[in-house]
């Protein structure tokens, strides 16, 4: 009886191992040869703005609401450690830009949960919408083609991709490609 217990409890540890190591591959399998670009291909995202998702509080939030703006959309997870470093950035250049018709938002790619649990420990000055798997889906088009994250986009006014990043930003390419479409002002 104990061997056949043991046995199980190998077989569990074994299963949760490969279920572990594929779970990390596909979150750092991005970090291959660097796929960002600027201002290359520039797709058109006015599809991708029509996609409504939820905010923490479980109401319905269309990307269309920041029309007429510069939207800076990352996407995030908990469990993603580039992503939570990067937030406090965001956050911090969300302030600096408020004036400036730019809207960040963060698309969190995870449990609502989870996203609620970090948000609570670790506010951020733009919204954060709950997105899934499909959602990521999505960003193919715009050039995520290997679905990793964090993955940040910055749309122009008139919906043209001017930025796309996939893994962790910088703050001056942020500022560098928001210059393209609102200069700094004297």
């Amino acid at each position: 009886m104990k061997i056949s217990v043991i046995k199980l409890i190998v077989i569990a540890v074994v299963i949760g191992a490969i279920v572990e190591g594929v779970s990390i591959y596909r979150s750092l399998s991005y970090w291959g040869p660097q796929k960002h670009s600027e201002n290359t291909a520039t797709p058109n995202a006015m599809n991708f703005l029509k996609l409504s998702l939820s905010d923490l509080n479980q109401q319905p939030q269309s990307l269309q609401q920041w029309s007429g703006k510069t939207i800076v959309i990352n996407f995030w997870a908990t469990w993603c450690e580039p992503c939570k470093e990067e937030m406090p950035m965001l956050s911090q250049i969300q302030k600096d830009v408020a004036n400036q018709q730019v809207q960040f938002v963060g698309i969190g790619v995870d449990d609502a949960k989870e996203l609620q649990n970090w948000i609570k420990k670790s506010p951020t000055s733009y919204p954060i919408l709950v997105g899934n798997d499909s959602t990521l889906e999505l960003t193919r088009a715009l050039g995520n083609e290997q679905q990793g994250i964090p993955f940040t986009l910055i749309i122009s006014p008139t919906g043209n991709v001017i930025y796309k990043k996939l893994g962790k930003v910088k703050q001056e390419d942020i500022m560098k490609a928001l210059a393209t479409t609102h200069p700094p002002q004297a």
